[in-house]
């Protein structure tokens, strides 16, 4: 089997400065953070290898080739050479950042000319990206496309998946040919020795179509700075406890909830939200014919569906059939003139003036749309071989929660992290990471906040033992309420909360554990 694997280098987040985040422009000069293969994409590599390998042992041949769009760095496709890749092609030249639907032709044209049985792709890559490059790819060709895969293994003509989706882990067997994303999943680009590295110092990247070119994608985009940078009140207390008290008391009270209640999301005119919560993630197909039909029939000027897997699938396949506008993760500004959608650094928004009909995927739908129901047939398609729950995720997941708990490597360890965890369900509330601290082995994949993760937008959102870089705190920026706990008076999450206490984070949750152990008696 030959295998594809798509990549994109970013820069080095962690190595951002804070004004950077601060001062974002699309093309800011971040060349001195150095750049490395998008973490999503690097553990793709890598699973594309570890399934090569084990084809070779069952006595199978398979091959792993690499492209990507735009220029990376000479040294980038010589550690792909040393690593395995038998070829390393780099599609068009310039900035692509914005560009998520140039991107996915060049990737797309690219690999129908080639004879590849599964192709594997980051979840999300650059700065911008929305996360629909993958699907993008997989509907222009056709292809069986499966997401949040964390591991691979090969099963004849079949691939065996495990993925994480909200509620839990779980296995998926597949035939090839298909498009899988990988998204947090553990693998790491293996280091190649440095035999491997002379061997191959001489070769470079192929360039494929170095005629095309692209140069932004951002000449309809308006970028701000949010109106609603936070400004943190450090508080002040005599003993842990008692702080404690104060803040389930004030900061986390309903008082505090309906303080920070987020407006309602503006409901524009001749809007038709579909609904898709029942439709399984491989009946999208089938239910696109119903979708279909009832747009025609309608015609409304904004066709909303929420931002989940199934909900994007249909909301591109619908855009790209009638040719409308399409915008993943959008938000209504609140006159109602305007959609935003977050970018990617701190407080920063794009903002998107739709040509209309529109077709968007939402986190939170406007409640006053008119909504029409989907369904579907639960008929397994050809490709389908196998699934099974393997994990079941505890509820404390992170949509649709009026607070949230998030844990960083401030936490100290996996048990300080269950701790937290508790009170999160003590309070009613989601539970999340930040990257760090699900890398160290705290929690799931699916759990993480932030940049490699998810983006979400509590009313309430109490942040443990996190360090505040740049990319974690995108992810929390649709919080209507942060309050930050930190033993370091000078920690970055400071500059991202609205409340915030100077104190021992594992300590805290203890105290708030009893606290609210008091309160619930």
């Amino acid at each position: 089997m030959n295998i594809l694997v798509l990549f994109k280098t970013v820069p080095v987040w962690e190595r951002v400065l804070e004004r950077d985040w601060e001062a974002f422009s699309p093309y800011g000069d971040l060349s001195y953070a150095g750049k490395e293969i998008n973490c999503f994409d690097e553990a793709a590599l890598e699973l594309g290898l570890r399934l090569r390998d084990e084809y070779a042992e069952q006595g199978k041949e398979a091959r792993c080739f690499a492209a990507t769009a735009g220029t990376p760095h000479p040294s980038f496709a010589q550690t792909l050479f040393a690593a395995g890749y038998e070829d390393v092609a780099v599609l068009g030249a310039g900035e692509f950042e914005f560009a998520s639907e140039e991107v996915a032709r060049l990737l797309a044209d690219y690999a129908a000319g080639g004879d590849c049985g599964l192709i594997l792709a980051g979840a999300a890559a650059g700065m911008a990206d929305t996360g629909t490059v993958p699907l993008r790819v997989a509907q222009k060709l056709g292809r069986t496309f499966i997401t949040n895969a964390l591991e691979l293994r090969a099963r004849g003509d079949a691939v065996e998946l495990l993925c994480q989706e909200p509620d839990g882990l779980y296995r998926r067997v597949v035939r090839a040919p298909l498009l899988a994303s990988v998204s947090n999943s553990p693998a790491v680009l293996r280091a190649a020795t440095l035999r491997a590295r002379l061997a191959v110092r001489d070769r470079q990247a192929r360039t494929v179509w170095g005629d095309k070119t692209f140069d932004g994608g951002t000449e309809n985009i308006i970028f701000s700075r949010s109106a609603g940078k936070r400004v943190c009140g450090l508080l002040e207390f005599t003993s842990v406890p008692g702080l404690a008290k104060t803040l389930l008391e004030h900061e986390l009270s309903g008082k505090a909830s309906a303080r920070a209640a987020q407006s309602r999301a503006f409901c524009p005119p001749n809007a038709v939200v579909y609904d898709t919560q029942n439709i399984l993630w491989y009946a999208a197909e089938p239910a696109f014919g119903p979708l279909r039909a009832n747009w025609h029939a309608g015609k409304p000027d904004y066709a909303l569906f929420a931002d989940t897997y199934t909900g994007r699938a249909l909301a591109y396949r619908l855009a790209r059939e009638t040719g409308a506008f399409f915008l993943t993760g959008a938000l209504f500004a609140e006159d109602g003139e305007s959609l935003f959608r977050r970018a990617c650094a701190s407080n920063v928004l794009a903002r998107y003036r739709p040509r209309l009909p529109a077709v968007l995927t939402m986190e939170k739908l406007p409640v006053e749309a008119e909504r029409v129901s989907l369904e579907t047939a639960d008929e397994k398609p050809p490709f389908w071989l196998l699934e099974e729950e393997k994990t079941a995720c505890a509820n404390d997941g992170l949509r649709n929660k009026k607070a949230v708990v998030v844990c960083g490597a401030g936490m100290g360890s996996r048990a300080n992290c269950e701790r937290a965890r508790e009170l999160a369900r003590k309070l009613g509330a989601g539970f999340g990471l930040t990257r760090a601290a699900a890398l160290n082995g705290w929690g799931g994949p699916g759990e993480i906040v932030g940049q490699s993760g998810a983006s979400i937008s509590p009313e309430i959102c109490l942040v443990l033992g996190a360090s505040g870089a740049g990319a974690f705190a995108a992810g929390i920026e649709n919080a209507a309420r942060v309050v930050a706990v930190n033993s370091d008076e000078k920690a970055l999450i400071f500059r991202h909360a609205d409340a915030g206490a100077v104190a021992d984070a594992p300590a805290l949750t203890e105290a708030l554990l009893a606290a609210a152990s008091c309160a619930a008696r």
